[in-house]
């Protein structure tokens, strides 16, 4: 899943990933002067906790990053990165209460501190779940998220309950990109790549043992204190980013203009004249958010073709055949066709754009 970034905030990403990243490299001896020149920034000058990236400023950075490393290089990212690195989201972390808490706390917030992707969960009688859902137009730059993510959950679990968080199943979207045993081994009981989204399943048990940090006052407070961020954020920000924020996030559903009013407090009527003050139209947007998904799946998954359109919302397979063709002039088995090498893109090898 990807977001079209002529529209939305992914402008606003906080730079605090930056130092941590020149710190993994600083430790094994490296230099990272080259990441920050490919993103045009100033290492002297850059204030982490104040300043904001763009999400090409960040695959530049990250990109440089992987030229001069491994396979595991997202997982051992997210192994450094203290809990306590994300301010406010931390302490609801923190505080929650246990693992099952705290992926409600971030599935609600953690845009605030990670815009490029979203957490979700669900259970069955068995299992807990969580779902992460990535952003970025960059393939290789939404897997790094993911490792970091993982791994930081996993990292942050043991310090939090003294326990280990083991996964029964990890599932990645994308290709196996060649982890040595002894990493998939630490992921996971079994792992599974080229998944139909990026998850992992662990027990119920797990999900509810509590956090040593575990504290109701606190969480009450941070919680209300999100909710004050999450509105600022939001007023920040455009309507129709909002709008097309809303149907990434429904985009299965096929989700009516109705449906995305209810979710922004608005009427359909309002929602319709404050997206015509900007120039937009919702079908338009659901289109734009269809496209660039839909070419995000074909691009750099290997889920067929119904698959994709199921996901985007779409009852018949051949409604999504004949939207995609007037979109691009091509069916999606001749754009993807064209477009396989990008999915196969070595990630030893990051592209990195001039200019």
């Amino acid at each position: 899943m990807t977001r079209d970034t002529s529209h939305s905030p992914i402008g606003d990403i906080p730079g605090v990933f930056l130092p941590h990243i020149a710190e993994y490299f600083a430790r094994k001896g490296g230099d990272s002067s080259s990441f920050w020149d490919s993103a045009g920034l100033s290492q002297d000058s850059f204030r982490p906790l104040v300043d904001t990236i763009s999400e090409e400023q960040l695959h530049r950075f990250v990109g440089a990053a992987m030229q001069q490393s491994g396979a595991e290089f997202g997982f051992e990212i997210g192994e450094m990165i203290s809990i306590a690195s994300f301010g406010l989201i931390s302490r609801a972390v923190m505080s929650s209460g246990n693992f099952r808490r705290s992926t409600n706390v971030l599935s609600r917030y953690s845009n605030l501190a990670m815009p490029l992707i979203s957490v979700a969960s669900r259970e069955d009688d068995e299992e807990y779940i969580v779902e992460f859902r990535t952003y970025s137009k960059y393939a290789a730059l939404n897997r790094v998220m993911v490792e970091a993510v993982v791994a930081n959950m996993k990292s942050a679990y043991k310090l939090l309950t003294a326990k280990t968080l083991d996964i029964e199943h990890a599932c990645f979207a994308f290709p196996d990109p060649g982890y040595s045993k002894s990493l998939l081994a630490s992921i996971a009981k079994r792992t599974t790549f080229s998944a139909d989204s990026n998850a992992f399943h662990i027990s119920r048990k797990l999900a509810e043992h509590p956090f040593l940090t575990a504290s109701e006052t606190e969480a009450r407070l941070t919680l209300e204190q999100c909710e004050v961020e999450l509105l600022k954020n939001r007023n920040a920000r455009s309507f129709r980013d909002r709008v097309s924020e809303q149907i990434r996030r429904g985009i299965e559903d096929g989700p009516a203009s109705f449906d995305v009013a209810k979710k922004l407090n608005v009427s359909e009527r309002t929602l319709r004249r404050l997206l015509a003050r900007e120039g937009a139209n919702y079908r338009e947007l659901l289109n734009q958010v269809r496209e660039e998904q839909a070419k995000y799946y074909l691009g750099q998954t290997t889920l067929k073709v119904a698959q994709i359109s199921e996901r985007l919302g779409y009852v018949e397979t051949s409604n999504f055949r004949t939207a995609f063709k007037s979109w691009t002039g091509d069916t999606p088995s001749v754009w993807r066709n064209a477009h396989q090498g990008d999915a196969r893109q070595s990630v030893y090898s990051f592209a990195i754009k001039a200019g």
